[in-house]
C-alpha cells in the first residue's frame, strides 16, 4: 500500500506526514481522484467512503497542485500529479513534501500521465503533444504536432500503441487517435463525429475493449478498435471525464456530478454514487492505486 499525508477531508492539508500513527493508509482497492475544484487529491473507497487528502499544497507553493488533471502512482511509492494550472508535473513522496518533477516550455496544461517504460508520458492540451520524460524529470523527446490537437485522455492499449482521446476538429476524421511511441508516429485514427462527439477519457478492460468518456453528448462507449461496438450509458452521465477499471471489475466514471460505478457488460449503474459536496467539488479523473 501506499502512504501519502495524513488530513481528513475538512481538517487542514498536512502531506508528507512524519506521524506513522496518522499517516493516511490508501489500500489497493482504493482510488484516488484528481479534483480540480479544490486543487487536492483524494483518497476513496470503492464502498464510496472518502478516506482523505493525500496530497494538497501549501499555500505559498500553489503550483505544486494548481488544477490537478491527472494522478499517476510511481514506480517508488510517489505520486506524480499533471497540473494544467501551472503547466508542470509534481512528485509527492511518501516521506517528503511535494515537488516540481518537471517544468518545461515543451508541455503545457498537462492533462493525463501514463508510465511507458523507465519514463513517464504527459499530455499536453495546449502545447497538443506528448512530452517523454526520463526517470530523473528531463525531457528526452516530444511528438504529437500537428496531428494531436486538443487531447484530453490517453491510455496504453495491450497491443503496445498509445490511444489519445481528442475532440473532433476538421482534419481529424475522428476522435481518438492511436500512436506508436517508439517511433512517434500517428498509425490510426478512429470514431467519426457520427460515433463520438469529444472524447475526454478512456480506459482499457481486462477484456481489452476500449471504454469511452463522450463529454459532449453525455455517453460511455464501447469499442473493440477501432469499431464501436455499442453505446454502454446513454443516460444518467453529466460531462463524464475520468473513466478507471477497479479491481472489483467495475467500471468508474468521473463526471460533473459526481463519482459513478457500471457493469462493464451491462451498463447497469453498480453504485457507489458519490455526489458532490464539501469533500469532493470538480473530480477531473480516477486512478486506483494498484495499477500504474
Amino acid at each position: 500500500m501506499v502512504v501519502v499525508g495524513c488530513a481528513a477531508p475538512d481538517a487542514e492539508p498536512a502531506t508528507g506526514s512524519d506521524c506513522e500513527d496518522c499517516a493516511l493508509q490508501v489500500a489497493p482497492s482504493d482510488f484516488l481522484v484528481a479534483d480540480r475544484g479544490l486543487d487536492r487529491i483524494l483518497s476513496l473507497s470503492t464502498a464510496g467512503e472518502v478516506h482523505g487528502v493525500v496530497a494538497e499544497a501549501p499555500s505559498d507553493e500553489a503550483a505544486l497542485l494548481d488544477d490537478p488533471s491527472a494522478v499517476r502512482l510511481g514506480p517508488d511509492g510517489s505520486l506524480f500529479v499533471a497540473c494544467f494550472g501551472s503547466n508542470r508535473i509534481t512528485r509527492w513522496p511518501v516521506d517528503g513534501p511535494g515537488e516540481t518533477f518537471f517544468h518545461d516550455v515543451y508541455l503545457e496544461e498537462p492533462v493525463a500521465l501514463a508510465w511507458y517504460g523507465d519514463g513517464l508520458l504527459a499530455l499536453g492540451n495546449d502545447t497538443a503533444n506528448v512530452a517523454v520524460i526520463t526517470a530523473e524529470g528531463a525531457l528526452a523527446s516530444e511528438f504529437g504536432y500537428p496531428d494531436l490537437r486538443d487531447g484530453h485522455d490517453m491510455a496504453l492499449g495491450p497491443d503496445g500503441l498509445l490511444y489519445v482521446a481528442t475532440s473532433q476538429h476538421i482534419g481529424h476524421g475522428g476522435a481518438i487517435q492511436v500512436w506508436d511511441v517508439e517511433h512517434e508516429a500517428l498509425v490510426d485514427v478512429f470514431g467519426p463525429p457520427e460515433e463520438v462527439g469529444r472524447a475526454t477519457g478512456l480506459a482499457f478492460g481486462p477484456d481489452g475493449a476500449l471504454y469511452v468518456a463522450d463529454h459532449m453528448h453525455g455517453q460511455l462507449l464501447r469499442f473493440e478498435p477501432p469499431r464501436l461496438d455499442r453505446v454502454l450509458v446513454s443516460e444518467g452521465l453529466a460531462g463524464p471525464l475520468g473513466v478507471a477499471f477497479g479491481p472489483d471489475g467495475r467500471l468508474y466514471v468521473a463526471d460533473e456530478a459526481g463519482i459513478h460505478a457500471f457493469d462493464p457488460e451491462t451498463g447497469e449503474s453498480r453504485g457507489p454514487e458519490l455526489g458532490l459536496g464539501d469533500a469532493l467539488v470538480s473530480p477531473r479523473s480516477i486512478t486506483f492505486v494498484d495499477t500504474r
